[in-house]
């Protein structure tokens, strides 16, 4: 699930509703001083009365946005747990291959140890064969020399 908005959109709503706030404040507190002070004139109830319901729509609009910033806050933190979910059960994971990755290298070192400690064995006893060849080699030719 998506976000809505991005962060641009919202610094440019909130900067236009500030502005647009501003304005009609501005509107409404020169309205207001004749409205209290001549009530049964219309143009200055009529005037009052059109920005303070130009406040309401600006307020309205803020309540949208802040609504739905809202929701896409929800929506950003729910998929950040998500998110964060699937790291703690990588990080597990991992955790649990880097014990298996180390016995795999203590096997791996054994395994060379124990192979140079085979070939050099069979080299000595290769040696010791072809020693004892020519001993046996020597002793016979010396025995049946004519």
């Amino acid at each position: 699930m998506n976000t809505r908005h991005t962060v641009n959109y919202y610094k440019h709503e909130l900067k236009s509703i500030n502005h647009s706030f501003f304005l009609i404040l501005d509107e409404l507190t020169n309205a207001f001083p004749y409205t209290k002070t001549y009530p049964y004139i219309q143009s200055y109830t009529d005037r009052y009365a059109k920005d303070t319901g130009n406040m309401d729509h600006v307020r309205s609009e803020l309540y949208i946005v802040k609504d739905t910033l809202q929701q896409d806050i929800t929506t950003a933190s729910n998929r950040v747990k998500v998110i964060v979910a699937r790291i703690s059960k990588i990080e597990k994971d991992n955790a649990k291959l880097q014990v298996q990755l180390r016995i795999l290298e203590n096997k791996r070192e054994g395994a060379i140890g124990f192979y140079d400690d085979t070939v050099k064995l069979y080299n000595l006893q290769l040696l010791e064969n072809v020693i004892l060849s020519i001993c046996i080699t020597g002793l016979g030719y010396k025995i049946y020399k004519p």
